[in-house]
């Protein structure tokens, strides 16, 4: 009976069968009660549906709005537990004014004990309120979770298509995100010719793309070698001759 339902009943189903007790009929009118008192009913002004509407549709702002959400799921989590709570504590006092101290009878105890217990109606109905809130909470998680991920693929494979075109020059060479993309490039600035030419074809690089990089790479290494030759001679002449 459960199949297909992901652990809850249909209770339309088991109205129509006649299987819905009075006291589920009674704790499901309480329940929405206290979802509305809990949730609320309201349109939202202008202001707010204007911010969720610019908000924008990336992995970072779907995941903020799921870290939202989770907050707001904590805050309504606590105010069902103090309802249930404060539900109970009425109940109990309710039972303990109708104990009759002048009626013994085994029957009247026992069923005063397990009105108390942990397999009662009402904590059932406290389980199934609890478990209705967390499910429909993980629902609505389920399915930013998804989104967030189709954006964060989407992001990646853009970053992947535009780090996978050769580089014209040094600027978008330091300003590349793709790490691997980048090694990839660094190495074929520094192996010869003939490795060049076989890293042009596993990468699918013509020379046109690549001769400018090429270009101010090597003179990049000649201005560094004059440096690093005009720096040796400065040094070298501060040495008094032996």
């Amino acid at each position: 009976q459960y199949r297909g339902t992901n652990g809850f009943q249909n209770p339309a189903h088991h109205c129509v069968q006649g299987q819905v007790p009075l006291y589920d009929v009674v704790e499901r009118h309480r329940l929405a009660e206290a979802v509305l008192e809990i949730k609320g009913s309201y349109f939202l002004d202008l202001e707010v549906l204007k911010e969720m509407n610019e908000r924008p549709k990336t992995a970072a702002g779907v995941t903020e709005y799921i870290e939202e959400l989770q907050k707001w799921h904590e805050e309504d989590m606590q105010v069902l537990l103090e309802w249930q709570a404060d539900d109970y504590w009425k109940d109990a006092e309710d039972r303990y004014h109708s104990y009759d101290d002048n009626m013994h009878d085994s029957n009247i105890d026992s069923f005063h004990r397990a009105a108390r217990g942990q397999n009662t109606p009402m904590f059932n109905a406290f389980d199934d309120a609890v478990f209705s809130f967390e499910y429909a909470d993980l629902r609505t998680l389920e399915a930013l979770c998804r989104e967030c991920d189709a954006l964060a693929a989407e992001k990646d494979e853009v970053h992947h298509q535009r780090d996978s075109k050769f580089l014209a020059n040094i600027t978008e060479y330091h300003s590349i995100i793709n790490k691997s993309i980048q090694l990839h490039i660094t190495r074929f600035l520094m192996v010869d010719s003939f490795r060049k030419k076989q890293m042009q074809t596993d990468f699918n690089w013509v020379w046109q793309q690549v001769m400018n990089l090429v270009g101010e790479y090597e003179k990049n290494i000649q201005e560094l070698a004059s440096d690093a030759e005009a720096l040796d001679h400065s040094v070298k002449g501060q040495w008094p001759a032996v």
